[in-house]
């Protein structure tokens, strides 16, 4: 809950929603309930924002392509929820804007 209120707090900030992004995805290492929990919390509608608010930032965008599919990952639910807020779209529009970076691409 602490990182996904960081998220909120901080939405114009790349550094924050960098290093939250790499938080959420080590605490989702081998375990598959804080996918859920994340998914529960807004954590995906955040992932979003976050992507749309920073679209230029190759270190956003590719955290955030990340992010998605390790929540996706195990979880119909997951893939549900992310497309019906969006992700998909988040993650055409990274790639397009983005398409010189192999970060971002290969997430």
């Amino acid at each position: 809950e602490l990182v996904l209120a960081a998220m909120r707090g901080h939405a114009g900030s790349e550094k924050v929603q960098t290093q939250a992004g790499g938080v959420l995805k080590v605490m989702m290492v081998d375990r598959d309930d804080p996918r859920e929990q994340i998914a529960e919390l807004g954590g995906i509608e955040l992932v979003g924002a976050a992507m749309r608010e920073l679209a230029a930032s190759v270190g956003v965008q590719a955290q955030a392509c990340s992010l998605l599919r390790t929540i996706a990952e195990h979880s119909d639910f997951n893939k549900i929820k992310i497309a019906a807020a969006g992700g998909i779209e988040c993650v055409v529009v990274a790639m397009r804007g983005h398409t010189g970076s192999e970060e971002v691409q290969k997430q």
